[in-house]
C-alpha cells in the first residue's frame, strides 16, 4: 500500500491529553445514530478504525459479546484508550492496535462483521483513501457493513471557498477541514462505489429532526473523560496550545461548519456469488 508520512499534530495529541470522547460531528447524538445502524449482535467481530480515545468501544463493551477492535494512527491517542480500557475495567476486552498511515490493517481477509468510522475518512491523506477504503473492504466479510459518520462540503460550497478553508486549516493545525476530493456527496458516492462497496444509505444527519436517539454509555468512560479535562486544567504547558488554538478557530474558522453537512454513509461488501 502506498504509506505517507503522518505526524502526531498537536492538535490530535491535546485531544488526547483531555480525552476528548466523541470528537465528530453531533457528538453522543451522532454515534448514537451510528451504532443504531450497526445491526450489533452477540458474537461480532466489529473495527473500529480511528478508535481516537476509545470513548465508542467503551461504550460498545456494554453490548454483550461482542468481539472489539480499534486502530489509530495516532500513538496519543491509542495510549489515551488503552488508559480509558483500564479504567473501566474493560483492558482484555478490547484489542487496540497502532498503525501507520497507508498500511494494510493487521486482520486477515473477510474476519469483520462492521466497520464503522467517525469523522476520520474526511481528513485523511486523499492519497490513501482509495487504499483504506479498499484494505476495509477486504476485512469486511461478505455482507458486513461499513458506517462512516463525516462532515462533507456542501454542495453548493465552490471549489474555491473549500481549496481556502483547507489550506488556512493546514496552515493552523496541520489537517484539512474536510477533503475536496472527494468533496461533495456524490463524490463520495462515486468513490465508495469504485472500492467496490455497495451503497445502503447516505443520510444527512444535519437536517434530521429526531436528536432523541438513545445512546448506551459507559459511567466509568464518562468519569474518565471528566478527570483527563479536569487534568489538563493543572498543565501549564497545554494552555498556551489551548488558548492558540481557541483564538485561531476564532478570528480564522469560526464559520467553516457553514459550508458542511454531517452525513451518515451506511455502505455494504456484496457477496460474491
Amino acid at each position: 500500500m502506498l504509506k505517507t508520512k503522518t505526524p502526531d499534530f498537536y492538535l490530535l495529541h491535546t485531544w488526547a491529553k483531555k480525552g476528548v470522547a466523541y470528537l465528530h460531528p453531533q457528538g453522543k447524538i451522532g454515534t448514537a445514530k451510528l451504532v443504531k445502524n450497526l445491526h450489533l449482535n452477540d458474537g461480532m467481530h466489529v473495527l473500529e478504525f480511528g478508535c481516537g480515545t476509545g470513548a465508542t468501544l467503551a461504550d460498545l463493551s456494554l453490548i454483550p459479546g461482542l468481539n472489539l477492535n480499534g486502530v489509530d494512527i495516532s500513538s496519543s491517542m491509542i495510549h489515551t484508550a488503552k488508559q480509558r480500557l483500564r479504567f473501566c475495567g474493560i483492558y482484555h476486552d478490547v484489542q487496540l492496535k497502532l498503525i501507520q498511515p497507508g498500511e494494510k490493517l493487521p486482520f486477515p481477509e473477510a474476519s469483520m462483521d462492521v466497520v464503522y468510522a467517525e469523522s476520520v475518512l474526511a481528513i485523511v491523506d486523499e492519497l490513501i483513501l482509495p487504499e483504506i477504503l479498499i484494505e476495509i473492504l477486504r476485512v469486511l466479510k461478505p455482507g458486513g457493513r461499513f458506517a462512516l459518520l463525516d462532515a462533507i462540503w456542501k454542495d453548493e460550497c465552490p471549489a474555491e471557498q473549500i481549496a481556502g478553508i483547507n489550506k488556512l486549516c493546514m496552515m493552523h493545525f496541520g489537517m484539512v477541514q474536510s477533503l475536496a476530493n472527494p468533496g461533495y456527496k456524490k463524490d463520495w458516492e462515486h468513490t465508495f462505489k469504485k472500492a467496490g462497496f455497495r451503497i445502503i444509505s447516505s443520510q444527512d444527519l444535519s437536517e434530521e429532526k429526531d436528536n432523541l436517539c438513545i445512546h448506551q454509555t459507559n459511567r466509568l468512560s464518562s468519569i474518565f473523560t471528566k478527570l483527563k479535562k479536569t487534568a489538563v486544567l493543572f498543565a501549564p504547558r497545554f494552555w498556551f496550545g489551548q488558548i492558540k488554538t481557541f483564538v485561531l478557530i476564532k478570528k480564522w474558522h469560526k464559520h467553516d461548519g457553514d459550508h458542511l453537512k454531517n452525513y451518515l454513509f451506511l455502505l455494504e461488501k456484496p457477496h460474491t456469488d
